[in-house]
């Protein structure tokens, strides 16, 4: 559920009700858990999810058409996505076991192997992400 920075909860319209949840003010972004959430430049909000997709909910919460995907893949990553952050010029990066970078609109940009493991965390410090 949403909320304004004064803590009151947001409303939607029924068009945008989900099939989880009790009532006005939910929105369904993914069929598994949001394992991440980074704030969009201009407003809006980045969701990540276990199952390795990316979302894009607009200002007013909806849920947009935005939905990055890797080259010949279904998903952004093949498994759950444990970090994200966001560049200041609006580049999202995503991490599971490999990172991938999309542009504002959510195109796909480059894919990046830097681990053998998975990536925990990342963090945009000015014009370099760790």
């Amino acid at each position: 559920r949403a909320f304004t920075p004064a803590g009151v909860a947001s409303s939607l319209t029924a068009g945008e009700l989900s099939p989880i949840g009790s009532g006005a003010g939910f929105v369904k972004m993914h069929n598994t858990a949001v394992t991440c959430l980074v704030p969009a430049l201009g407003g809006g909000l980045w969701t990540a999810s276990s199952a390795g997709s990316v979302r894009f909910i607009s200002p007013t919460g909806v849920r947009s058409d935005i939905e990055p995907k890797a080259p010949g893949q279904k998903r952004a990553h093949n498994t759950g996505i444990s970090a994200a952050t966001l560049t200041p010029e609006g580049a999202l990066w995503t991490a599971a076991v490999n990172l991938r970078v999309w542009t504002r609109g959510g195109e796909w940009r480059q894919s990046l192997q830097t681990h053998a493991g998975k990536v925990l965390s990342m963090a945009a410090v000015g014009a370099r992400v760790w």
